[in-house]
C-alpha cells in the first residue's frame, strides 16, 4: 500500500508522544495557535523532562550486538536502588534514561533557553543535568493538564475512518498505563488499553531508546562468557563504577570523550579509547586517555581485544560502546513493514525516510517527528520546529506539492548520503535551518501564535564557539575546581578568545525575543 499524502483534511485532534523538551515545546506551539480542538500528550514517565530524569537503574536488556532498530523496545525497571526509591517513590516502574550522574550540557544556557524562559544567571555556563531538569519542569508546568503521565503509547497505526458520511485517514493510538497491573506496560489487556483516533501525531519521544552496538567478530561470545563486561553508554552512570577496572571505550563522539575524561580524572587511572576519526565535538584533555585504533575482533577465549592495526589489549574488564543510537520508534513499527508500505518509515535505523524539512512526513498524512537532526541545540530546535508545524497544521503555512518535497529530500541525500549523515546539521547548517523555518513563521505576521527565538549575532557568536567554550570551561574547572558562570571568566583566565571569522551572518528578522 502506498498511502501518499493528504494535507487537505482539516486537523483538529493531535496526539503528542513524549513530554520531554520536544513534546513540551510543540504542545505550547499547538495551544498558542488556538486552532485545535484536542491536544493530548502521552508520557511513559511520571514527570516532565524526558532523558534529563536521572535514574540509577539502567537499560541492560538490549541485545549485544544491537543493530536492528525494529527488534527491541526498551523495558521498564522497578525502582530498587536508594536513589530511585527516593526520587520515584510513587512509581511502580521507571524507564531508565541515558543521563549519568555527572552529566552537564554541551550547550551554553544562553542559547539553550526557550523564548521567554531564561536560565538562572548564577548557573554554570554549561548547566548540570539537575539544573536542566528543574528548568524543563518549570517551563512545562503550565501544560500539565494536557498530559497523561505514566502512560506508554504501545502502538500507532494509520487507519481509514468513515464517520457520518465523511472519510479520512486517522491515526489509531493505543496507550497503556505503566503500572503493576500491566507489568510496566508490557501486558496487553482490553481492560487496561485505551484506543483513540487522532487527525495528527507528533512523535517527540527522542532518539535515545535503542543503543547502536555494532557487531565485531567474537563480541557476542565475549559478552556471554563475561556477563556485564560490555555495556553501551546508555547504561553508564558513575565513573566510580570503573575504579580499578581496565576500561576500553569504543567511540570518539561527545559521550565517548566525556566518559573517558570522567573515569581518568575521578579514578586517577588510564582509559583506552578506540576511535576511527577525530571528534568534531568538545572534549576534556588528559594524558591518561590513550587513543587506540578501531576494534577488529574480540578474542573471548584469551580475553584479548585486537585492533585493525594489529595491536591488542589484554585483560580488559569493561568495554563501553559510545557508538550512538539507532533511529527507532517502536510504537510506529507498522509503518516500517515493507509488505504493507512501499516506502517504509525506517529500514536500517540510520535515517528516517520521507521527511520534509527533517520534520514532516510526506508519505504518511499528518505525521511529524520532532528533534531528528543531530549536532543541534535540542530545545531551540524543538521550539522552532513546533512553531512551524503548528502553523502548517492550522493552515497558515502552505506546503509545496509532494514531488517538490521528495525532490528536496533527494537533493539532501545527494549532498549528505542516505545514512546517518542525512540528519547531520553541523554549524552553520543548523543556524541556516532554524533561520529557514523562522523566516516562514515571521512572514505570517507577529499578531498571534508562539514565537521561537530568532537568532541574532550575539547568539550566533556563542553557537560558533561551543567547542572552544566547552573545552575552556573543562580546563578552567580542572585548574580551579570552579565551574565558570560567564564567558568573561574564561577570557580573563586566558583560556578563551572569540574568532570573529567563524561567525555566520544572517539577515535580520522581526522577533519577539525575551531571553
Amino acid at each position: 500500500m502506498d498511502v501518499g499524502i493528504h494535507f487537505n483534511q482539516d486537523i483538529k485532534d493531535v496526539a503528542v508522544i513524549g513530554a520531554g523538551p520536544g513534546g513540551a515545546a510543540v504542545t505550547k506551539a499547538l495551544l498558542a495557535e488556538n486552532h485545535f480542538n484536542k491536544i493530548k500528550m502521552f508520557e511513559k514517565r511520571s514527570k516532565f523532562g524526558g532523558l534529563w530524569n536521572y535514574t540509577e537503574s539502567f537499560d541492560n536488556f538490549h541485545p549485544i550486538p544491537c543493530e536492528d532498530p525494529l527488534s527491541y523496545d526498551p523495558l521498564p525497571a522497578e525502582p530498587k536502588t536508594p536513589y530511585d526509591k527516593a526520587h520515584y517513590s510513587g512509581d511502580d516502574y521507571i524507564y531508565p534514561t541515558p543521563a549519568y550522574y555527572y552529566l552537564d550540557t554541551n550547550v551554553p544556557s544562553a542559547i539553550m533557553a526557550y523564548n521567554g524562559y531564561p536560565f538562572a544567571k548564577d548557573l554554570p555556563i554549561f548547566p548540570l543535568r539537575k539544573d536542566v531538569l528543574d528548568y524543563l519542569v518549570n517551563y512545562s508546568k503550565e501544560i500539565s493538564e494536557y498530559v497523561l503521565f505514566k502512560t506508554k503509547v504501545v502502538d500507532i497505526r494509520l487507519v481509514f475512518n468513515e464517520n457520518n458520511g465523511t472519510s479520512a485517514y486517522k491515526w489509531r493510538v493505543t496507550s497503556r498505563p505503566v503500572s503493576k497491573k500491566t507489568n510496566g506496560a508490557l501486558i496487553e489487556s482490553a481492560a487496561s488499553d485505551t484506543i483513540e483516533l487522532f487527525d495528527a501525531v507528533v512523535v517527540a519521544s527522542g532518539n535515545y531508546d535503542i543503543p547502536y552496538v555494532p557487531n565485531r567478530p567474537g563480541l557476542k561470545e565475549w559478552n556471554e562468557k563475561f556477563p556485564g563486561s560490555i555495556i553501551h553508554s546508555k547504561s553508564y552512570k558513575k565513573p566510580q563504577d570503573y575504579k580499578s577496572k581496565n576500561t576500553l571505550i569504543i567511540g570518539n563522539s561527545a559521550s565517548g570523550a566525556d566518559l573517558a575524561f570522567q573515569i581518568v580524572t575521578i579514578n586517577n587511572c588510564t582509559v583506552w579509547k578506540s576511535k576511527r576519526s577525530e571528534t568534531a565535538l568538545p572534549a576534556g584533555k588528559d594524558d591518561r586517555i590513550v587513543d587506540v585504533p578501531d576494534v577488529e575482533k574480540f578474542d573471548y577465549e584469551n580475553k584479548k581485544i585486537f585492533f585493525v592495526d594489529g595491536s591488542s589489549l589484554d585483560n580488559i574488564d569493561k568495554v563501553i560502546f559510545c557508538t550512538g543510537y539507532l533511529r527507532s520508534i517502536p510504537y510506529l513499527n507498522s509503518l516500517s513493514d515493507t509488505k504493507t508500505y512501499k516506502h517504509p518509515l525506517i529500514t536500517d535505523g540510520l535515517k528516517i525516510h520521507g521527511l520534509y524539512r527533517q520534520l514532516l512526513s510526506y508519505r504518511f498524512p499528518a505525521l511529524a517527528i520532532i528533534g531528528i537532526p543531530r549536532n543541534v541545540l535540542p530545545t531551540r530546535l524543538s521550539e522552532t520546529q513546533g512553531t512551524w508545524l503548528a502553523r502548517v497544521w492550522s493552515g497558515r503555512i502552505k506546503l509545496p506539492d509532494v514531488q517538490t518535497m521528495e525532490n528536496e529530500e533527494s537533493e539532501t541525500i545527494r549532498q549528505r548520503g542516505n545514512g546517518t549523515g542525512f540528519h547531520d546539521l553541523r554549524y552553520p547548517e543548523d543556524v541556516k535551518y532554524y533561520h529557514l523555518l523562522n523566516k516562514e513563521i515571521v512572514q505570517l505576521g507577529m499578531d498571534y501564535g508562539l514565537f521561537p527565538v530568532i537568532w541574532d549575532n550575539d547568539q550566533i557568536k556563542l553557537r560558533s564557539h561551543i567547542n572552544e567554550l566547552k573545552e575552556a570551561f573543562i580546563a578552567y574547572k580542572k585548574e580551579t575546581g570552579i565551574s565558570a558562570t560567564t564567558v568573561k571568566e574564561l577570557q580573563d583566565a586566558g583560556l578563551f578568545t572569540y574568532n570573529y571569522d567563524k561567525i555566520y551572518q544572517l539577515e535580520e528578522l522581526p522577533h519577539k525575543n525575551v531571553i
